[in-house]
């Protein structure tokens, strides 16, 4: 938004010069640095809109604890891996903050079986693995 004042500025500030070939070039280069910033504003705006933040970390599978979850993404693991599983513990401190802790991380691997075993504890591709209350801390 900022840069899109920017030109509006020098359209305004142009009003002020004394030669009319002079407002008229301020004008023609101002209009045209707004269509310019308008277009790459539309355009930022339409792929945020559009843009699905799943695609490269998406969840498959969720376990809810009291205090914490246990997540399992299935993600790209880049260039070289078609596709890898992710298992998080993950606690949201405030609306939008999560603290993470990755617990597993295998890659040629589409799915895998996920079971809670018990209050603290769950079990990953034939894993037991013990879920803390708090996520980093005893």
């Amino acid at each position: 938004m900022c840069i899109q004042i920017i030109p509006l500025i020098l359209l305004i500030n142009g009003f002020r010069f004394k030669h009319i070939s002079a407002k008229i070039a301020n004008s023609a280069v101002s209009i045209i640095l707004i269509v310019i910033s308008t277009t790459i504003a539309a355009i930022m705006l339409f792929a945020t809109i559009t843009l699905n933040v799943n695609e490269a970390f998406m969840p498959i599978h969720d376990i809810k604890f009291d205090s914490s979850s246990v997540v399992v993404y299935r993600t790209n693991f880049g260039a070289t891996t078609d596709y890898g599983i992710t298992v998080r513990q993950e606690k949201e401190i405030i609306k939008g903050v999560l603290l993470v802790k990755n617990l597993v991380r295998k890659d040629h691997v589409y799915d895998i079986s996920v079971k809670k075993l018990s209050d603290n504890a769950v079990e990953v591709m034939g894993k037991k693995i013990y879920i803390k209350r708090n996520v980093y801390f005893p």
